[in-house]
């Protein structure tokens, strides 16, 4: 295997941006999200590849003091992205890691123990394997629940019936 002079020996991320997953939720012994992702870019490794995916690893559409023990479940709203970029002209043979490797000893690195207690995943990074750039972004997101929209339903229409009345004399005197 040649090694290629761009690649790093290790991922870069920022350590103090923690994600708030946990690294065996990315890449574990139990779980990981990245297997799915990692089958559908060894199909072709020319093509580049982004995925959205849960934290079970399922691809999602675009339209959309001591660690717990760790369960998909609590992590229901995050997303990763999870990202290859194929260097150009593509060989193979400077490959250092396949992308499971890679994204295992990400989670396993200083970028997989960040935060208070180490063992958050960096919120974001990335890395040069030497045949191109494998990367990653953890983002939590908000449900918005059903009586947040009927609070902000309210808000609008009392607005709209408060604003309706202070026009509605003035109207009537216009005549």
């Amino acid at each position: 295997m040649l090694r290629d002079t761009t690649a790093s020996a290790s991922p870069r991320c920022e350590m103090d941006h923690g994600s708030g997953v946990q690294w065996d939720a990315f890449y574990g012994p139990k779980y990981n999200v990245v297997s799915n992702f990692c089958n559908g870019k060894t199909e072709n490794d020319l093509v580049p590849l982004v995925w959205y995916v849960d934290m079970e690893g399922i691809r999602k559409t675009t339209v959309n003091q001591r660690s717990p023990p760790v369960t998909p479940g609590i992590y229901e709203n995050y997303e990763v992205r999870l990202e290859w970029a194929p260097q150009e002209p593509f060989n193979s043979n400077t490959c250092l890691r396949t992308c499971l490797e890679a994204f295992q000893d990400v989670a396993s690195s200083p970028c997989g123990h960040t935060g208070g207690e180490g063992n958050a995943m960096a919120k974001n990074g990335t890395w040069d394997v030497g045949c191109g750039n494998y990367s990653w972004s953890i983002s939590r997101y908000e449900h918005i629940s059903s009586s947040s929209r009927d609070f902000n339903q309210q808000t609008q229409t009392s607005l709209y019936q408060a604003s309706s009345s202070v026009l509605a004399p003035t109207l009537l005197h216009a005549g």
